[in-house]
């Protein structure tokens, strides 16, 4: 479970209909009923969503209460990120470093950020990174539960990104659930 000292990574597979983000659901609900501090953030890929890191997107999306539309709605995502990297350890540019890293990451446009202008070769590489940061950052106040939801759907970055954070998230408290529907033969 999510009180485990080490992160674990669960995929619910099934047809259509068969209660893959019902089971998701009711983990979720028996986590809340128990009145426990777990963070948990929510997120779900779309059917032909151009949208990268989708249910990532979706997560700290949700947590600001905004969405990808303008400066205000980026500034606002990137304050909400810096509220959760508190405490986390580094410094406060290397915070404000990954909340940028991160919002770019999901196509919204942060007016000003010095991560612009990290070379493009290593942009995806610092973005995963970040991404790894944020969630070992949420992991040190305690166990934090990720679900992304609807998997079928995702795109190459958000494979790329749930692989990377697999092979990188060995001793946080974290405990990601996916959701992916089996296609019929």
């Amino acid at each position: 479970g999510p009180r485990a000292a080490r992160a674990r990574f669960v995929l619910i597979e099934g047809g259509a209909g068969i209660g893959k983000s019902r089971l998701a659901w009711e983990f979720r609900q028996g986590l809340l009923d128990r009145a426990e501090e777990t963070p948990l953030r929510l997120g779900r890929c779309h059917e032909r969503s151009p949208l990268p890191l989708e249910p990532f997107a979706e997560m700290v999306q949700r947590r600001a209460k905004t969405g990808t539309g303008d400066a205000e709605a980026a500034a606002k995502l990137a304050t909400s990120l810096l509220e959760d990297f508190e405490g986390s350890g580094p410094d406060a540019t290397t915070r404000e470093n990954y909340a940028h890293l991160m919002t770019l990451s999901i196509g919204v446009d942060v007016p000003g950020a010095r991560v612009k202008h990290i070379e493009p070769t290593r942009m995806a590489p610092e973005m995963r990174h970040a991404w790894h940061m944020w969630v070992r950052s949420l992991s040190r106040r305690g166990a934090v539960v990720l679900v992304a939801e609807d998997l079928h759907w995702a795109n190459e970055s958000t494979w790329t990104l749930l692989e990377y954070l697999a092979g990188h998230l060995v001793e946080e408290r974290v405990l990601v659930i996916g959701t992916r529907r089996l296609e019929e033969a």
